[in-house]
Parts: structure tokens; C-alpha cells; sequence
């Protein structure tokens, strides 16, 4: 999965006691709710390591400790949220495939040039460069509207800045979920190598985000053919009806690889 890239080099980190907080939290997760038959404890392990390395190596990092805290107990209520619903399977699916649309709607719009050469190179149709227009992006963007509304006198660099924190915040709840399947049973991820559906998902979110941002831009499309960005687009469908392998639906589906479509 693409991370969110780092604004500099490792760190050395010693947490205060709002890091440390938030990571015991992240480590009750296990604990505080039964996560759909998995192992508590590994689950606990894996998200007290994964939230320490997100909160110290990323943007987030110079968060206060309280907003950090509270962007952990808000994904632990997701996640309780989601095992309490009618059908969990469903709600995960959901609350995954909502996430992964708020986040590459921001991430196509705070990504630099030199950013999608490191972590998104492979893909063909994101380019990096919508970060020149963001400020005009409020016009669609309900994330980057408030930002200007409550900073209403940030500059384009503090735009950016506030962008991409908001970004990462989300990166981390993605990832997360990501987790959850791997760690559970309620989503597993496929058996063969190549064959699972979550990457090739984010990537087609990405491409969406950032044709429709072109559009409303006024911007050329960056896509072989207008059908292209409707195939990437409607693969949110196939994941939020609980196919068993969305990968496999929407390939079979459109008698495509989706590799070769990014």
C-alpha cells in the first residue's frame, strides 16, 4: 500500500505521555472489541507497533498528543461501530470504501511531482501536479473548503501543510482497515500472490480522484479513453457489494488486467 511520504528523514523519538496514551489505546483494540473472531493479541500488537512507527515517521508526528490520541479512539469507534451493524461484513466494506474515496480525493490534490515519482511511479494516471491548484480545488473539496474557512488566512503553503496532515489522518484509518482484514476473518486477503484486491483498489480510487479533480479544473484528462476513469471508478460498487474478490469481478467484468489499466 502507498504510505504517506515522510516530510524528512527518520527521526529519534522519545513519546510524552500523550504518545504514550495513544498508543496503549491502539494496543486495547484487541481487547476492547471481540474484531470479528480474529486474535486479540495479535491484532493489539500489530496496531501498538503500527500506530508508534505512523505517529513518529510521519507528518503527523507534530501533531499534539491529544489530537493524536483522539484520531486513534475514533478509529477504535469505527471499528466497534462496525461490529455492532446488522451485517459487519457489509459496514466494513463500506467504511473501507468511503475511506478510500476521502483519501485519494486528497491525496491526488497534496501530491507533489517529486512525491508521485517515489510512491505512486507505477501509475500512469496521477501526475502530482493538481498541488499548484489546490486552492481552487475548494470549490469541490469539502476538506480543503473548511480548511480555508477555519484558516482563513493560511497561505498556499499552509494549504498544503494542513492538506496533507488531513491526508495522512486518513492514510492511517485506510491502512488500519487494511489490517483488520489481514489480521481477522472477516475480509481475508487472497491466498495467491498478486491476487489481492486492496492495492489494485486504492490505485483505481487514485486515478478517479484525479480525473474528476481535472475536470472540474478544466484540466486534459490524463486517461487512455473516457471509459477508463468509469472501469476505475466503479470498482468502489464491486468492493461495497461484498464480492468475494473485487479484483477478480472487476477484471473478469471488464475482460481486463487491471495492471494494465494504471
Amino acid at each position: 500500500m502507498a504510505r504517506c511520504p515522510p516530510d524528512g528523514t527518520e527521526v529519534q523519538f522519545t513519546p510524552d505521555s500523550g504518545e504514550k496514551q495513544c498508543w496503549r489505546n491502539s494496543s486495547n483494540v484487541g481487547g476492547k472489541i471481540a474484531l470479528f473472531g480474529g486474535s486479540a493479541k495479535a491484532i493489539s500488537a500489530a496496531f501498538s507497533g503500527r500506530t508508534q512507527k505512523y505517529l513518529n515517521e510521519t507528518i503527523l508526528r507534530g501533531l499534539h498528543p491529544e489530537l493524536k490520541e483522539n484520531m486513534v479512539e475514533q478509529f477504535m469507534n469505527r471499528l466497534i461501530a462496525i461490529e455492532k451493524a446488522p451485517n459487519p461484513f457489509l459496514a466494513f466494506r463500506e467504511e473501507l470504501g468511503n475511506t478510500a474515496i476521502a483519501y485519494a480525493d486528497l491525496q491526488v490534490l497534496c501530491l507533489t511531482p517529486e512525491e508521485k515519482a517515489e510512491t505512486f511511479g507505477e501509475i500512469r494516471y496521477i501526475s502530482g501536479e493538481l498541488s499548484s491548484y489546490i486552492r481552487q480545488c475548494a470549490k469541490f473539496n469539502q476538506d480543503v473548503a473548511r480548511i480555508i474557512w477555519e484558516q482563513s488566512r493560511c497561505t498556499d503553503d499552509e494549504l498544503f501543510h494542513f492538506t496533507k496532515v488531513n491526508g495522512a489522518v486518513l492514510l492511517y484509518y485506510l491502512n488500519g482497515l487494511n489490517l483488520v482484514r489481514v489480521a481477522t476473518k472477516i475480509d481475508p486477503p487472497a491466498h495467491s500472490a498478486g491476487k489481492d484486491w486492496f492495492q489494485p483498489f486504492i490505485r483505481s480510487m487514485l486515478i478517479s480522484a484525479e480525473h474528476a479533480a481535472r475536470q472540474k479544473l478544466g484540466l486534459p484528462t490524463l486517461c487512455a479513453d473516457d471509459i477508463a476513469p468509469l472501469r476505475h471508478s466503479s470498482f468502489v460498487a464491486i468492493v461495497a457489494r461484498g464480492a468475494a474478490n473485487p479484483l477478480f469481478e472487476w477484471e473478469r467484468g471488464y475482460g481486463r488486467k487491471h495492471s494494465e489499466e494504471c
